[in-house]
């Protein structure tokens, strides 16, 4: 934990004033591993993921539920309002884990009257929703691949951050 308070006590010098933006089409490998990758340099890679199943798949609720809506997931919770992300507090005992279903995630994220800001992070996506996950060509042959998901809702907040890892952050 120490070496955490460390580096967050430092993280504006590791956060860029501006992150370079690319679509994917005018990328190519090299270019990704020398400028990017290799200089750990953050990049907004625009429509990577514009092909990947998930992509439409994930718009429709009814077909998340249909697939993934019984699966159990864990859920971080930090106070509601807060600009923080619970993993850096976990000491604090601001922030706690529940188990819900995927389905009553879906439910309770949308609440506009919940008590907590709610997400789920750094956890397997949940049940058969892998499947619309393609791993990206540019990760190919270079980065371990996983999926990781996160998740959240109305109001939840995570600050700027670095990750201790290379990866791939697709938004949809």
């Amino acid at each position: 934990m120490e070496l955490l308070e460390d580096y967050m006590s430092k993280s504006d010098k590791y956060v860029p004033e501006k992150v370079d933006e690319i679509d994917v089409k005018d990328l190519d490998k090299k270019m990704f591993t020398k400028d990017y990758l290799f200089a750990s340099k953050p990049l907004l890679m625009k429509n990577m993921a514009k092909e990947w199943p998930a992509f439409t798949k994930w718009q429709n609720e009814t077909y998340l539920r249909e697939m993934s809506g019984d699966d159990p997931i864990q859920c971080e919770t930090t106070p509601l309002g807060k600009e923080e992300f619970a993993y850096f507090h976990k000491d604090a005992g601001s922030w706690s884990k529940l188990n819900f279903t995927y389905g009553e995630f879906l439910t309770t994220i949308r609440d506009p009257q919940r008590k907590f800001n709610i997400y789920f992070a750094e956890e397997d996506v949940p049940g058969n929703l892998h499947e619309d996950i393609t791993e990206p060509w540019l990760a190919k042959d270079l980065l371990v691949f996983a999926e990781k998901a996160y998740w959240h809702g109305i109001g939840t907040v995570t600050p700027p951050h670095t990750d201790g890892q290379e990866n791939f952050m697709c938004v949809m």
